[in-house]
């Protein structure tokens, strides 16, 4: 077992995650990661919160690991980000700057925040933010 920040904060037992690339990582292949001992993760796209539900559900059925879920800005519905945070460990924002309500959203239902930039100026910018204090920022 390799323990790390990131092992301990999200309580992995190898400092791993599977991207959440929008419809490539299934169930299945999430599941694996997890019994692997890593992080799964789930790319939610412009998925409705009705369509999310049971995917995630049907996830939690196969595994209890560690679950990140990918909600892209342009396409955000504070519904869909309830849902995922009541399911995951890390709710994790993409192409755009979370704001505050949606952050506290995910943290009220139990979910870390996490911010995906692109950008080393996004990424010191994300670490600056006062609203995603104690949250996971990823460079890709």
């Amino acid at each position: 077992m390799l323990r790390t920040a990131f092992t301990e904060l999200v309580g992995c037992e190898i400092p791993i995650q599977l991207a959440p690339m929008g419809g490539v990582p299934t169930p299945a292949l999430i599941a694996a990661v997890n019994d692997g001992g890593g992080m799964g993760g789930f790319g939610a796209g412009p998925m409705p919160p009705e369509a999310l539900e049971p995917t995630l559900n049907q996830i939690r059925d196969l595994t209890e690991g560690p679950l990140a879920v990918n909600i892209l800005m342009p396409f955000v519905d504070p519904e869909a980000v309830r849902i995922a945070a009541e399911r995951a460990t890390v709710v994790d924002f993409y192409h755009g700057v979370p704001d505050a309500q949606l952050v506290n959203l995910a943290r009220e239902h139990g979910a870390l925040v996490g911010w995906q930039v692109g950008s080393v100026d996004h990424a010191q910018a994300a670490v600056g933010s006062a609203r995603l204090s104690r949250s996971i920022v990823t460079l890709c």
